[in-house]
């Protein structure tokens, strides 16, 4: 009998939970926020309902959320976790902003108004990780604020470059003709200047098939010879290709 009780109870929990979505989708928040109140104590639960403050906020207020309500679903919503797909309170708030920015079409002054907001949304993420900096490169790029895009994404390209620079696979002498387009890239003055810098390495055959020079022999390389996601390729591998009579690389 009690655990009939629990799964009744369950039931009717996702139930709540899942109508409370619907009723979010299409804007009626006062519904949903009746359906998450009676879904559960849940980790799902409780992002609901913190997701749920955050959202209506934001189609309320022309400007940020207040501090307030952000704190509060903060705490509903429990210990941030940095993982790239987990969800976050600052992660849905840059998300909806941009949303939302993207939506008010051409007027001046609400674009004036979107472009502070963001601004000011960055310092709400919780994390500082690639995915989140990546988060607002895209959302500034996707809205044609130029020059806030190359703020935030100079400083992330410099690092992945220099990250990818100390791979074992250029330190050595095979990989010094790679080495020295992402040295110039890193000093360039704009993206543009960084790109050209690079444009000899995307040009690459090899470089394309995720390959790289073989610091044992300073000839061949090591990488895959497809990737499912390319028209045509065949299954994806990180075996290096053995010639059967000399037991030599060849890949």
């Amino acid at each position: 009998m009690r655990l009939d009780l629990l799964r009744r109870d369950d039931l009717r929990n996702r139930q709540h939970a899942d109508r409370g979505a619907l009723r979010a989708r299409r804007g009626d928040y006062e519904g949903a926020r009746d359906d998450f109140a009676r879904a559960g104590e849940g980790r799902e639960a409780r992002w609901n309902r913190a997701a749920l403050a955050v959202l209506a906020s934001v189609a309320a207020t022309p400007g940020l959320p207040d501090a307030g309500v952000l704190r509060e679903a903060r705490a509903s919503a429990g210990e941030p976790n940095a993982y790239w797909s987990e969800h976050t309170i600052g992660r849905l708030l840059w998300t909806a902003l941009v949303e939302r920015a993207r939506t008010r079409g051409a007027n001046a002054s609400a674009a004036c108004l979107d472009e502070r907001v963001l601004r000011a949304a960055e310092a709400e993420l919780e994390f500082h990780t690639f995915w989140d900096r990546a988060l607002v490169v895209h959302g500034y790029a996707s809205l044609g604020m130029k020059s806030e895009a190359a703020t935030a994404a100079a400083p992330l390209a410099v690092e992945l470059i220099e990250a990818l620079a100390q791979e074992p696979a250029l330190a050595g002498p095979a990989g010094a003709e790679l080495r020295e387009p992402l040295d110039e890239a890193a000093r360039a003055a704009n993206p543009m200047e960084a790109r050209s810098a690079i444009a000899v390495l995307l040009a690459r055959e090899d470089l394309k098939h995720y390959r790289v020079p073989c610091l044992a022999c300073g000839r061949g390389s090591l990488g895959v010879d497809a990737v499912e996601d390319r028209a045509g390729a065949g299954e994806e591998s990180d075996v290096p290709a053995v010639d059967p009579a000399t037991g030599d690389l060849v890949g």
